[in-house]
């Protein structure tokens, strides 16, 4: 007689263990960066958001990078 072996693809829930820091409360004179994910018209969006970001809320400077391709980490 053989053995059939069933495994379960649903892992148990860990609690939290990671405790991220809040929101700055402005934006004025701070960075903002964006990641390209090489998708057409990200860099457009991008770009636009940028500005956006510097007329209306006074952000300082904006940092775009730009992924190898959309499936690289």
């Amino acid at each position: 007689m053989s053995r059939i072996t069933v495994l379960s693809p649903v892992a148990t829930l860990r609690p939290g263990t990671v405790s991220l820091p809040a929101l700055p409360a402005e934006l004025r004179g701070r960075t903002v960066g964006f990641l390209d994910n090489t998708k057409p018209n990200f860099d457009r969006l991008a770009e636009g958001i940028g500005a956006r970001l510097r007329e209306r809320l006074g952000v300082a400077r904006i940092v775009h990078r730009r992924k190898a391709n959309a499936s690289s980490r």
